[in-house]
């Protein structure tokens, strides 16, 4: 059976030194070497401090010099732990980490136990101390990033998504797995809302996909959503209304990732009810109406009415093939049909002319994927009698271009008794 500690560390992402000195104080924790395995913890947390300061810039507040002398002794094979520890210890504007004085003094403390390990002093050690020192390192590893932690990895991230420092399409996957380091669980909606605004400061038309740095951003929330340990936090940052914009453009980066939504039905269901469709005019709008169907979360009785409302007004945004097929399995084709021919919608001029106007690229769209029936046909030969522009040179360019249509239209006129528009007479 795994201990507590070994699963926290199966989900770190640390030097490899560290989780080497880790599995050691394991195995000595197991057999009951409470000194040893004490001593190897202190061992890898001290690892973990070296790493994370000579992987990282230089705070504002130390000058080249200083900071080059600590990465210096630091990288010494004899007395390095002794630096580490001083490292921690530096306080005001010499700091390394912006941490308070009560985690220095426990830092102290643990290093005294250490040293109680080392030098076989009388002071017991057992597994308790052990256990302890292991919560201690759960609890406040991510408080040890070099110059502050969070506004640190805020800078990062400015950096990293704007071009003026970093061109577009980098991997950021290092940022993503720094963000459980220097947050606390209680702490995240804060950070995210400070990352959403960072990104409307460096760029004008975010959240959006027009460009590759746009795309990078949306990318970057993406990432966090699968990332486990910030799942919950982001699911429950996207769901804000406020943050609507910023959800669509993450499904139509995955349209798929509304199942980690699915657990929340009335954020669900209000999102289909009244604000999906202001999204009309996304890339992917039609492949997160098909997503909201594909994972259940619209019953069969209600589909026509999620058709109805989420139809757009001026549907310019084709679904691709597999998306309309998928769409069609739901009963779409039979929604559609009966809304733009059943009825005799074209025959007002006030409203049937302007919508045909206005969906012409959708309509025909439409016509072209299910074929032509005698409905279709009544109502085109309609429009091709009383329409003289508009939809209808979009209707005769479409029939140009499609010979086996115009010769169905003509079998559907001569079987039903429709008169042949003259146009179609004439392809």
């Amino acid at each position: 059976m795994k201990l507590p500690f070994e699963k926290w560390l199966e989900e770190q992402k640390i030097a490899e030194d560290a989780v080497n000195l880790a599995h050691e104080a394991i195995l000595c924790y197991k057999n009951g070497a409470y000194r040893a395995a004490l001593l190897f913890s202190y061992l890898m947390f001290q690892t973990i401090i070296k790493e994370r300061i000579i992987k990282s810039k230089k705070p504002e507040r130390i000058d080249d010099p200083a900071w080059d002398a600590i990465r210096r002794n630091l990288n010494k094979d004899e007395d390095w732990d002794k630096y580490a520890f001083q490292a921690v210890q530096r306080k005001e504007e010499k700091s390394i980490f912006l941490i308070s004085d009560d985690l220095r003094r426990q830092v102290e403390y643990w290093k005294d136990r250490r040293n109680d390990c080392a030098h076989f002093k009388k002071n017991l050690i057992t597994y308790s101390h052990v256990e302890s020192f292991w919560q201690f390192i759960q609890s406040n590893l991510p408080k040890f990033m070099v110059n502050g932690g969070k506004d640190a990895l805020l800078e990062k991230i400015r950096i990293q998504f704007d071009t003026t420092y970093t061109r577009s399409g980098q991997d950021f996957s290092n940022l993503i797995n720094e963000i459980h380091l220097v947050t606390e669980a209680h702490e995240l909606d804060d950070f995210f809302k400070d990352t959403d605004k960072l990104f409307e400061k460096i760029h004008p038309f975010y959240p959006g996909n027009d460009d590759e740095n746009l795309e990078d951003m949306i990318k970057f929330w993406v990432a966090c959503l699968k990332a486990k340990e910030l799942q919950d936090a982001v699911v429950n940052f996207l769901k804000l209304e406020e943050n609507d914009s910023l959800f669509v453009q993450v499904l139509n980066q995955d349209p798929s990732l509304l199942g980690f939504f699915m657990h929340d039905q009335v954020f669900v269901r209000t999102f289909w009810q009244k604000r999906l469709r202001r999204y009309y005019n996304d890339n992917k709008y039609w492949d997160i109406v098909n997503s909201f169907l594909l994972h259940g979360a619209i019953s069969t009785e209600e589909r026509m009415n999620f058709f109805s409302i989420n139809l757009p007004k001026h549907a310019n945004t084709l679904p691709s093939t597999t998306t309309f097929n998928s769409l069609i399995a739901f009963g779409f084709d039979e929604f559609y049909k009966d809304f733009v021919f059943g009825g005799q919608k074209f025959r007002s001029r006030h409203y049937g002319f302007p919508f045909a106007n206005q969906n012409s690229r959708f309509i025909l769209f439409f016509v072209e994927s299910i074929g032509l029936d005698v409905q279709i046909v009544e109502e085109f030969t309609y429009i091709f009698k009383s329409m003289d522009f508009g939809f209808v040179d979009d209707l005769r360019t479409f029939f140009e271009e499609r010979p086996a249509l115009v010769e169905q239209y003509k079998q559907i006129c001569a079987e039903s008794g429709l008169e042949l528009p003259k146009v179609i007479n004439e392809l």
